[in-house]
């Protein structure tokens, strides 16, 4: 494509700064320790009888990585406790977990010391699961199979002190719904953890992280339903992701709910930028072949046009930046809107219910 990366910088260690309300020091020395935590991998969190299953789970596509990401559900859990912690304690909190899977992250919260623990979910098999682990950990909780996007399930629910939508939100098929029930759900003062992926990331645009497909994230649903047909022979109906959104769009939509969105994750040096440059080259060396042989002309050309404005984006800030580096504040202003809107993998946020806020 006739890029060339002019800045260049010797990398250092980067230490992502978090955005939030941090409790004070007289909160932190009164807060409860944590006794210590088994490991992850613990067999008391995988029963023999759940962990075959997973061995043997056919997802029919991106089998490897679907497994791994369903047995790290400890690890997840655990790393959104330490997200939250500036914003909420879970001590003595009622938790809920929307699309709870196989029940990991209510078992860390649970660990935490939430009060009560409940998760929804649209897939049986998987609420089975849960039930049987949770119940294996002496951890009550009530279970149901509902849909977040369905405002007359919200009734059997209650309010909630703390929910969780990790990489939830690009699955429904109604995200606006979505939000404005989490919102009704919450009781003022309550806090959501949202994460979703970011569309633009160069791993996204490299291997989408749902179907390893270059560029679909760039597609309207209609489109990307076309190209994964192309690629895997299925059903449409089997297509699991819903709509790609950009982070203002849902700061917008939580907005609009009565929630204030924050993202957890900061990026202040160069150095973050730079980090991606190999990945950056990678969609360069894509964009020189000829990725979509099979594909429809107009859609091979769609995914080729955006990916192609990303990377001059990404290769115009690296030329850029040398100029401002007098200027330290507006430099780190510049580095987390360069990483945090197109470069970082997902986006992180954590959401407050306003008080006297309504959902509607």
């Amino acid at each position: 494509m006739g890029f060339r990366f002019d800045f260049v910088r010797k990398a250092h260690p980067i230490k992502k700064a978090q955005e939030g309300r941090p409790l004070t020091q007289q909160q932190l020395l009164a807060a409860p320790l944590s006794p210590a935590q088994p490991s992850p991998a613990d067999p008391r969190y995988f029963p023999s009888a759940f962990d075959q299953f997973l061995t043997s789970k056919v997802y029919g596509i991106n089998d490897d990585t679907y497994r791994h990401y369903m047995r790290s559900d400890i690890e997840r859990g655990r790393e959104i406790a330490r997200v939250l912690s500036p914003w909420s304690s879970l001590q003595r909190k009622d938790v809920l977990d929307i699309g709870c899977g196989y029940g990991g992250l209510l078992i860390v919260m649970k660990e935490a010391g939430a009060k009560t623990i409940s998760g929804i979910e649209i897939d049986q098999e998987r609420l089975d699961w849960a039930a049987l682990r949770l119940g294996a950990l002496d951890h009550p909780a009530e279970l149901l199979r509902l849909d977040i996007c369905d405002q007359k399930s919200l009734p059997q629910l209650g309010l909630f002190d703390v929910i969780l939508a990790q990489d939830i939100l690009e699955h429904v098929l109604d995200p606006v719904a979505a939000i404005r029930n989490i919102s009704a759900l919450l009781r003022p003062g309550g806090v959501v953890y949202v994460q979703v992926g970011n569309k633009f990331s160069p791993d996204q645009l490299l291997a989408d992280h749902h179907y390893k497909l270059p560029g679909i994230t760039m597609l309207s649903r209609a489109q990307a339903i076309d190209y994964w047909q192309i690629r895997g022979g299925r059903d449409p109906s089997e297509y699991g992701v819903g709509y790609w959104r950009e982070e203002k769009y849902y700061r917008h939509v939580c907005s609009r709910a009565g929630v204030k969105l924050h993202r957890t994750d900061h990026f202040s040096s160069p150095d973050e930028i730079l980090w991606y440059a190999e990945a950056i080259s990678q969609v360069c060396k894509l964009l020189d072949g000829n990725p979509w042989p099979d594909v429809r002309p107009a859609l091979a050309r769609r995914m080729h046009r955006r990916m192609r404005k990303i990377v001059e984006l990404y290769v115009h800030a690296s030329r850029q930046l040398p100029s401002i580096e007098s200027q330290p504040d507006l430099v780190a202003q510049a580095c987390d809107a360069i990483v945090g809107r197109l470069l970082t993998g997902v986006w992180r946020l954590v959401g407050v219910k306003e008080p006297g806020s309504s959902s509607q």
